[in-house]
């Protein structure tokens, strides 16, 4: 995992960025999928959540770029809210 700023540089500890994450278990929705590749040159994901590292190196979700996303073919709206 990681947080990156906009234009894809690496967030400083406390910046809010982009969560992008990469592993094998990313992969299998999206296994021969042509018109699906959300994939970065990369390979990493982009989650579309907003986090930021603490300084202790964890990871904090703390809101969506999206409001929604995609799940087993269907379209849900974002309950989560920044407060």
């Amino acid at each position: 995992m990681k947080v990156v700023r906009m234009d894809g540089s690496p967030a400083a500890v406390g910046e809010r960025g982009l969560l992008k994450v990469r592993g094998a278990q990313m992969c299998l929705g999206y296994y021969k999928r042509e018109d699906m590749q959300p994939f970065d040159a990369e390979g990493w994901f982009d989650t579309g959540d907003m986090a930021y590292m603490d300084d202790e190196g964890y990871i904090r979700i703390d809101g969506r770029i999206r409001t929604s996303l995609s799940a087993a073919a269907r379209t849900c709206r974002s309950s989560i809210s920044r407060t």
